[in-house]
């Protein structure tokens, strides 16, 4: 679930690269469409289809970049070299427990935004590849957009490789592996069953922080002119988790499958900062 809202957040955003402009647009703006087959919760038996339709923007500011070059959404605070500090977003999407047989009679389960501090390191870069570790701290908050709760934090070190070019003139492979780990409070939102919910076949569970799963994701992206399409697979184990005794934990592993499109209608006169400085 969480790999499709990545990639909805990729093109709420429109990550792009295009080495031959050199100086693009500041500001861009337009419409982002995306549909994925996803887990309604992690570890979860069943699947639901969802879809978005989002405004997309791209903005390639000194500080705060929208765009592929500065390693997507961010507001950066440090750049060094091969090192650089930001502010980092992710999140989910909702799901309604009436629809799922495991959560019925329970609270359903809002968006969930992610925003922290990221330690990215690139391990290597050249015009074709580029190899980076992220070490994200991220707040996580539960919203329907009528109420917010801030729920505690999780740590989700990744690996990414991405490829530009070498499939086809116009494409962008990504593979990542990310790890994820939960406080008490996060650990309580996915898997904790009060008292009052428990059934004759969902006992009540005290939920524990820890370890939650590992997530392997693969992202294939055809960009050209105003337009962007994003295939996308990920797949996710959840066999060592601290919480796999909860009645609410239901199986070891998921996949998500998610298709997204973006096009652009505006472009501003203003051009993008070009000139960061390195410390």
């Amino acid at each position: 679930m969480k790999a499709y809202f990545l990639v909805m957040t990729t093109v709420l955003f429109s990550l792009r690269l295009n080495a031959a402009e050199n100086l693009r647009p500041l500001f861009e703006l337009g419409l982002g469409v995306g549909a994925g087959y996803v887990q309604d919760y992690p570890a979860s038996d069943q699947y639901s289809l969802k879809q978005l339709v989002l405004p997309v923007v791209r903005y390639r500011g000194q500080s705060f970049r929208a765009d592929e070059d500065d390693s997507g959404v961010r507001a950066e605070v440090v750049k060094h070299k091969e090192l650089d500090f930001n502010i980092s977003l992710s999140g989910s999407l909702p799901s309604k427990s009436q629809n799922n047989r495991a959560r019925q009679g329970m609270p359903d389960l809002d968006y969930t935004i992610e925003m922290g501090p990221t330690l990215n390191y690139e391990i290597s870069k050249n015009r074709e590849q580029k190899i980076i570790m992220g070490l994200p701290l991220r707040g996580l908050v539960t919203t329907d957009f009528s109420r917010s709760e801030y729920l505690g934090v999780l740590f989700a070190p990744e690996l990414s490789y991405e490829t530009f070019g070498r499939l086809c003139a116009i494409c962008r492979w990504t593979s990542r592996v990310s790890l994820t780990v939960v406080d008490q409070r996060v650990a309580n939102y996915f898997y904790e069953v009060e008292s009052k919910f428990s059934t004759q076949t969902r006992t009540s569970f005290d939920a524990r922080p820890g370890y939650l799963g590992a997530t392997f994701d693969q992202v294939v992206s055809f960009e050209w002119s105003s337009q962007a399409i994003y295939l996308g697979a990920s797949y996710q184990n959840y066999s060592e988790s601290a919480n796999s005794q909860s009645p609410l934990f239901k199986q070891k592993e998921g996949f998500s499958l998610f298709l997204a499109f973006s096009w652009f209608f505006y472009q501003s006169v203003d051009r993008e900062y070009t000139n960061p400085t390195l410390l």
